[in-house]
């Protein structure tokens, strides 16, 4: 059976975004106590966003381990998150240019930097 980063690699070069989701939602269950890596949880994290489930997001983000919560991508994409709690998706743009991204996170983030620009009205945080 593939790993976890094997199974949501796969969902992000497809673009299947709800299903890199579930599929940390469906680890986290299965394994508890056994925490992914924080570019998992990264990873989730914006599929979460460019998804608009912005509850999703903020429920992982909480369910993290302290270090996941801490490390430097996990928490430039939960800044994000919370720009676009507020509605603010120029803040989320500006939140986006202020990180250096990995290669593993760069093209997910492009993927939401587009989102962004249809955001309005698409947000579902309530």
């Amino acid at each position: 059976m593939p790993s976890l980063d094997e199974r949501v690699d796969a969902h992000v070069s497809k673009g299947l975004w709800t299903k890199v989701a579930r599929e940390i939602e469906m680890y986290d269950c299965e394994q508890p106590g056994t925490p992914a890596t924080a570019v998992v949880y990264a990873k989730g994290l914006l599929s979460y966003l460019i998804c608009g489930e912005l509850n999703g997001a903020r429920f992982l983000f909480r369910r993290l381990p302290e270090a996941e919560q801490n490390d430097p991508s996990v928490t430039a994409v939960w800044e994000i998150g919370k720009a676009l709690w507020r509605h603010d998706t120029k803040g989320a743009h500006e939140e986006i240019a202020r990180h250096t991204w990995s290669n593993e996170l760069h093209p997910i983030v492009d993927a939401l930097q587009r989102m962004c620009c249809l955001y309005k009205g698409f947000i579902r945080n309530g």
